[in-house]
């Protein structure tokens, strides 16, 4: 979801602070009820007009060395190794790096369950004529698993778009 889509900052409305658009819900107002370790539930309940896609909450209930894996679209993945010694609610801001693209796009390469996400096997795509790249095949299943190869600086690959279905696969990528 686009922030912008969701918050928008008014001087007429509640003196120009960040406020869910069309309320007069104040971003602030959520996030200390998050540090004051309501539930979800309540937070949902007490500023009407708010879901749980406004909302991200993150509680240890384990203790130890504990590993965050954050992701998104168009991101280097981020690892953060908390070492947590009592439960506790915690607030964290995370910025992820935009993936670096590589000029030269001619070897990008597809894996996918179609050949059980083998690097040695990956097909080549074919550049389209208006320069994207694209890889035709025929399949039954409800749902199209995949990764492109050669297209992120690094060497890592990118995973598919489908972020709703998104299952880690322990492959470190992102």
């Amino acid at each position: 979801m686009d922030l912008h889509e969701r918050i928008s900052i008014n001087p007429k409305v509640c003196p120009g602070e960040p406020c869910l658009k069309g309320t007069r819900i104040m971003v602030s107002n959520i996030l200390a009820a998050l540090a004051e370790g309501l539930p979800m539930s309540e937070i949902l309940q007490d500023f009407p007009g708010i879901t749980t896609e406004d909302v991200f909450e993150m509680r240890f209930t384990d203790t130890g060395l504990l590993f965050l894996n954050f992701t998104g679209v168009n991101h280097l993945q981020h690892l953060v190794p908390p070492l947590v010694e009592k439960p506790l609610n915690e607030k964290l801001n995370v910025r992820l790096k935009l993936y670096e693209y590589n000029d030269d796009l001619r070897q990008l390469k597809i894996i996918g369950e179609f050949n059980d996400f083998d690097f040695g096997s990956a097909r080549l795509m074919a550049r389209q004529v208006d320069g994207t790249y694209a890889y035709e095949m025929e399949t039954t299943a409800a749902t199209f698993a995949y990764q492109i190869l050669g297209a992120e600086k690094s060497g890592h690959s990118i995973n598919g778009t489908q972020s709703d279905g998104f299952v880690y696969d322990n492959g470190g990528d992102s």
